[in-house]
């Protein structure tokens, strides 16, 4: 884990802590967030209570050696090519559909990096 500065979906500048999953000039980074919900009290005696608990939430970060910035990727394909650059876009979607690659999870996520490495 390091402390990073990075931009999110609102493009708003945050400061957190990213841990790599990928490293190359094109470096994937996942940040872990945790909620905590409180519990409810039933309403009435025939309902049962809602306990609290902690929901973890993962956001996924694109690192470009050289350009200095970090960005946060969003798990759709369209969104994902938005946010590459213009030199890689047509390329990358290419291979995400010849390979059939869903980028709906982190394993697709994985392999968009190690093309856009390869290239």
């Amino acid at each position: 884990m390091t402390f990073k500065t990075f931009i999110d979906k609102k493009n708003l500048t945050q400061n957190g802590y990213l841990t790599k999953l990928r490293n190359g000039k094109y470096s994937l980074d996942k940040r872990t967030t945790i909620k905590y919900t409180t519990g409810q009290k039933p309403p009435n005696s025939l309902s049962k209570p809602i306990p609290a608990r902690f929901s973890k939430f993962y956001e996924y970060y694109l690192e470009i050696k050289g350009v200095n910035r970090i960005i946060e990727l969003e798990l759709s394909k369209r969104k994902l090519l938005k946010s590459l650059p213009y030199d890689k876009k047509e390329r990358t979607a290419e291979s995400i559909k010849e390979n059939k690659v869903k980028i709906s999870n982190e394993y697709g996520l994985f392999k968009v990096v190690e093309f856009l490495n390869e290239k």
